[in-house]
């Protein structure tokens, strides 16, 4: 399904649909001036980002602050600034809408999932169709030559994931494997645990990815959707994977917006994605 969208400041997406906001945490405006976004930051967050001790892990959270109070008002038309977002942690640490701020907002309150690798950070945005839970998206973003080793990944497989990547070629493995574990992190974040939820607990196959076994008995894995698709970004290759939980229907369309630097203004691409015969995402661009 192909979707057209005129520019990013587009009303909140209606059924099925997911934003996907992608901007780069190197920008020389956070770089060199991160103090002039401490007015959109709560107390909370200015502190978390004080506590962080390295300069890269300063500008990867800030920015991804910036980019999800940017991307909500963006939702809402710009109705509500960035700077008056309120949040509130989950049972398991996942930020969410604080549930005060719920009762006025203009639009269906919007779930939303953040991810971040080298130099990117992506935000995820979409409606809550089911309402059975507090989260309804999750999104991972992991660079293209990841080292398995790095994350200890066979400790998070199931027999049946790990016999499906050992048939593989070494090439096709490698890329498989990051597939797989973006898919696996979507899909934990998805259900607002994380890191905290022992994986070997639900299982995915791939081609096309699909949730075979769930780890939250309210969660019907007929109704959770999986897009995974390359993303080249500033000379680097990312794996990106969404997870969904809606309604069973037509799979839902994935606006997708590109922004150079959102920190200093809007100047972004919209890209509408379809899926191919393999279950994957293309991308057309409008």
């Amino acid at each position: 399904m192909t979707s057209k969208e005129n520019g990013t400041s587009e009303s909140f997406i209606s059924g099925a649909k997911i934003n996907l906001w992608v901007a780069p945490t190197d920008t020389s405006s956070l770089v060199q001036t991160p103090e002039s976004f401490f007015f959109m930051l709560g107390e909370r967050e200015q502190e978390k980002y004080r506590k962080l001790q390295l300069d890269n892990d300063k500008r990867s959270y800030l920015a991804s602050r910036v980019l999800l109070r940017t991307a909500l008002s963006k939702t809402v038309r710009d109705q509500i600034p960035p700077e008056l977002w309120l949040f509130e942690d989950g049972t398991h640490g996942k930020p969410a809408i604080a549930k005060t701020q719920l009762t006025s907002l203009p639009v269906p309150a919007p779930c939303f999932s953040l991810s971040h690798a080298r130099h990117l950070v992506v935000v995820a945005i979409c409606p809550n169709l089911l309402g059975s839970f507090d989260s309804a998206i999750g999104v991972d973003v992991e660079p293209f030559n990841i080292s398995t080793s790095r994350f200890s990944i066979d400790a998070a497989l199931t027999k049946s994931e790990k016999k499906t990547l050992e048939s593989l070629s070494i090439r096709a493995r490698a890329a498989e494997t990051v597939k797989l574990w973006t898919a696996k992190e979507a899909y934990a974040k998805m259900i607002g645990q994380g890191v905290s939820l022992d994986f070997t607990t639900f299982e995915i196959a791939l081609d096309p990815t699909h949730l075979v076994r769930s780890a939250n008995h309210a969660v019907d894995p007929d109704n959770v959707f999986f897009c995974s698709r390359m993303l080249h970004f500033r000379h680097t290759t990312y794996f990106l994977t969404l997870a969904m939980y809606r309604p069973p229907g037509p799979d839902p369309v994935i606006v997708e917006h590109i922004l150079d630097d959102p920190y200093v203004r809007d100047h972004s691409r919209t890209d509408a994605m379809e899926g191919d015969e393999h279950g994957r995402m293309a991308t057309t661009y409008t």
